[in-house]
């Protein structure tokens, strides 16, 4: 079966672990709607017959979201595009983002949107700690997707700064 990682492209501490990836890897870069890019994206591989079964992000987060592509995907944004998500058709999403799995309502939402496994993190994933679990408790560990190489030499932590300080968003169209 089909896994793919799709990484935070302006995120440049994750680019060692993107080249370490066991399998396809693209890099998002400035993006306004993530959300939208997977879903075309995951479109895309259906069409050629290339069914993702697994859809690992790469990125960071807190508790409040994920920065992917420099926009936040929230609990508003699944929200927002829940028609969009219930067509991605995965049967694992794996979230390599630190403190998204303290967000319960953010992590049941996408459960409930996309129909699909979740493992998500509640702790700072750095070279120390690279696992991911599920509702259920059942563990991934980042080296089933990145060499161990790469895990190994890894400097950085999946942590969003921004997001944990008092920072507010705003959508400025003009």
């Amino acid at each position: 079966y089909h896994k793919l990682l799709l990484a935070d492209g302006l995120a440049t501490d994750i680019k060692s672990l993107v080249r370490g990836s066991y399998s396809p890897a693209i890099e998002l870069e400035e993006n306004k709607n993530p959300l939208a890019f997977i879903s075309h994206l995951l479109k895309q591989h259906r069409d050629q017959g290339k069914d993702v079964e697994e859809l690992h992000l790469l990125a960071h987060g807190s508790k409040k979201g994920i920065r992917l592509g420099g926009s936040l995907i929230d609990a508003q944004s699944i929200q927002k595009q829940a028609q969009e998500l219930a067509n991605w058709q995965v049967k694992k999403l794996v979230l390599w983002c630190c403190e998204i799995g303290q967000n319960l309502e953010f992590i049941q939402q996408l459960q409930d949107k996309t129909k699909t496994e979740v493992f998500s993190s509640k702790q700072l994933l750095n070279r120390d700690n690279t696992w991911v679990y599920d509702s259920k408790g059942k563990a991934l560990h980042a080296s089933e997707i990145i060499n161990q190489k790469a895990l190994i030499h890894w400097e950085g932590t999946l942590v969003e700064e921004e997001l944990d300080s008092d920072f507010i968003e705003t959508n400025d169209d003009s």
